[in-house]
């Protein structure tokens, strides 16, 4: 369901997004600037409390508004041209990963704009490290 009209801005552009469990932040691909295009804030029905991974599995982690925020975040890259997502974490921690098998199960057509993925520690770096080492790794290969 599109709730939105697209940002002007992504329409037919390569782009990188990162995403965390608490936000996402996307970038143009072939610009130099380090400050994100967009900043996209997780929605919340409680404030983010750290868990043991048994209630996490049992939708006590968070995990009750993750499929708002990903169809914010597919909302907001769909008319994008070519997607490069950045996550943190391995396996189930990696938002990229839950968001990834989003779009698989709901047959998004985004899925296929999608040609790089990556792990970066995230919560470390600024935001200008994380498009600095986005840009040096796909801009080559995807503008």
């Amino acid at each position: 369901m599109v709730t939105e009209a697209p940002t002007p801005e992504l329409v037919g552009r390569a782009v990188v997004a990162a995403i965390t469990h608490d936000d996402a932040k996307v970038w143009l691909l072939e610009s130099h600037d380090s400050d994100p295009l967009v900043r996209l804030g997780r929605p919340s029905d409680r404030p983010h409390r750290h868990v043991r991974q048994g209630q996490f599995r049992k939708m006590h982690g968070g995990e009750t508004m993750e499929p708002e925020y990903f169809r914010q975040i597919e909302d907001l890259l769909r008319h994008s041209s070519k997607v490069v997502l950045v996550g943190h974490g391995r396996g189930r921690s990696n938002t990229v990963d839950r968001f990834m098998g989003h779009l698989a199960q709901s047959r998004s057509p985004l899925l296929g704009r999608i040609v790089g993925t990556g792990v970066a520690n995230l919560p470390a770096l600024t935001d200008a490290e994380v498009i600095a080492a986005a840009r040096e790794r796909w801009s080559v290969d995807y503008l």
